[in-house]
């Protein structure tokens, strides 16, 4: 960022800009047109002096004012004590997936509940497990540890706590962040009366829709039929009933067995 703020990256982005509009026969806009301080609010007995200036010398002053924002912003953002905890955290949870593990240290701040040796043992042998792989996020490590084995799983309890420390660290997670937006457009009005049990999982669903996407849900409402006998008596069975028929059977209707199969 700081070398964008130059007359060079100006220069650079407006003959993108020209040519841009050159391909496309477009005119570049015309500089806002400069009006006089009102007098409501002028202190002064003297006339305002105006000053003319260019379309590029406006938007050169735009353009350092946008780079001076985002560079104070990434500082206030990354410059904390909690973003450097979690950067060593991951890299530490990486470089042992990569058989470059150095050692854990005092900066990582680990929790009481974790066995430092018995995570030090796991993240070792977890790098000769995952030898012919190479990791460079913490989320391709947790996709696969889920696809091992289970009672090889079973090995690595502690990574798998390690790994879910860092995937819920607020600092860390884009979907923390995106979460208050969520809550924001799902608890209307309409919705206030919502409890926090249901509005946690509508927002769970919100921002991990994708999860939901990949979701077989025929398979779900089979299984939640063959749940209990009492929802077997309730939807029967789906051989004795035509596939459009099966879900919206007369007698469930009105059961709160059905609205919750709708839920699903």
């Amino acid at each position: 960022m700081q070398r964008l703020r130059g007359d060079d990256s100006f220069k650079e982005l407006m003959d993108k800009v020209n040519t841009a509009a050159r391909c496309n026969n477009l005119k570049m806009p015309n500089p806002p047109r400069l009006s006089k301080t009102p007098a409501r609010i002028h202190n002064t007995s003297e006339p305002d002096t105006l000053v003319c200036k260019s379309g590029e010398a406006q938007w050169r002053r735009q353009f350092f004012e946008s780079v001076d924002l985002i560079q104070t912003e990434l500082k206030r953002r990354f410059d904390q004590s909690g973003i450097k905890v979690a950067a060593q955290r991951e890299t530490t949870l990486i470089e042992a997936a990569n058989q470059n593990l150095s050692g854990l240290n005092e900066e990582m701040q680990l929790p009481e509940k974790f066995d430092q040796s018995c995570l030090q043992m796991q993240l070792t042998l977890l790098g000769d497990l995952a030898k012919e792989r190479r990791f460079t996020a913490v989320k391709e490590l947790a996709e696969f540890i889920s696809s091992l084995h289970p009672q090889t799983r079973e090995l690595f309890k502690e990574v798998e706590a390690f790994i879910e420390l860092c995937l819920c660290l607020p600092v860390s997670a884009a979907p923390s962040e995106r979460s208050f937006s969520a809550i924001r457009r799902l608890k209307t009005w309409t919705r206030s009366t919502t409890s926090q049990k249901r509005l946690t999982h509508l927002v769970l669903m919100h921002i991990h829709s994708e999860i939901l996407d990949r979701l077989d849900i025929p398979s779900l409402v089979r299984s939640f039929i063959s749940n209990t006998p009492e929802c077997k008596v309730h939807f029967k069975s789906r051989n004795d009933h035509p596939r459009s028929q099966w879900r919206f059977l007369p007698e469930a209707k009105g059961s709160h067995l059905f609205r919750q199969s709708l839920l699903l």
